[in-house]
């Protein structure tokens, strides 16, 4: 999902998945019964178990498309924007940590609660769109 949010005349596209958390564990079966529903079976779900928005990275800023940049630059530009929103906001940056190790427990952790996965990035790496399965 790509979403474009703005403040001060700054404004980014950035890279991330819708996510409702029930039960404490992430219901992709809530975040589909939502999107198919009326708008307004859609505001009550909403008001029960709100949404949020879980960003990895940012694709354009209002100066052009960053997608050929080095990640750590672009994670960076990302915070910078999520930082600027009103708290507590619906959208948050996915964490990051270079150490394997603490990857691993995080991955065992989220796959439990539900979450599919983890996103990979080398820091030089530019964009990459898709998904990859190494």
């Amino acid at each position: 999902m790509d979403l474009a949010v703005g403040r001060d005349g700054v404004a980014a596209v950035l890279d991330g998945e819708a996510v409702v958390v029930v039960g404490g564990r992430v219901s992709f079966e809530a975040v589909q019964s939502r999107a198919a529903s009326s708008p307004a079976r859609a505001r009550l779900l909403a008001a029960e178990h709100p949404a949020l928005l879980i960003v990895w990275d940012v694709l354009a800023m209002s100066t052009g498309d960053v997608r050929a940049r080095p990640y750590e630059e672009r994670r960076a530009m990302m915070l910078d924007v999520l930082a600027g929103l009103p708290a507590p906001s619906p959208i948050q940056a996915m964490s990051a940590t270079d150490d394997v190790a603490v990857a691993r427990v995080w991955h065992d952790m989220l796959v439990a609660s539900g979450v599919e996965g983890v996103v990979a990035k080398l820091g030089s790496a530019p964009y990459r769109a898709g998904r990859s399965s190494s």
